[in-house]
């Protein structure tokens, strides 16, 4: 999460970038999850709309569908694809339910463990000033696909 020492200060720069990648990148997971689309479709859609921004997708972090007493279900969407970090395609159906989780830095990210996040690289941002944006799970949203 970004935050501001101020809460009049507004918050800017980079990690107002990356705030808004994050969001815009949920509002597209919104259109991306539906009944009939592929859960193959979705993680190069994201990437496109984080890109403008200056910012990626964290690599590992994935939405998962939920069921009753099943917090991660049978079907994954990957947020970012990678060798280490693969998921079975399949086609949403309706009345499935997704917790959304995107991540966005706005250097190149590899997340770890369960809550730890790690700089493999900063490609455009010097070591340690990565910002990070997490956004879906903090909030816990989930969709209801119909």
């Amino acid at each position: 999460m970004v935050g501001s020492s101020s809460e009049a200060a507004p918050i800017e720069g980079r990690a107002a970038d990356a705030i808004q990648a994050a969001r815009t990148a949920f509002e597209a997971a919104l259109r991306l999850i539906r009944p009939g689309k592929r859960v193959a479709d979705v993680a190069e859609k994201l990437a496109a709309v984080v890109e403008p921004f200056g910012c990626q997708l964290v690599e590992g972090v994935m939405s998962h569908q939920m069921k009753q007493f099943v917090i991660d279900g049978n079907k994954v969407v990957l947020n970012r694809p990678s060798p280490e970090h693969r998921v079975d395609d399949g086609e949403f159906e309706a009345n499935e339910v997704y917790a959304i989780d995107i991540v966005v830095s706005t250097g190149e990210q590899v997340a770890i463990g369960m809550w730890g996040m790690t700089q493999a690289s900063s490609s455009g941002s010097p070591a340690g000033t990565a910002q990070w944006v997490i956004t879906g799970s903090v909030a816990g949203r989930s969709i209801v696909l119909q």
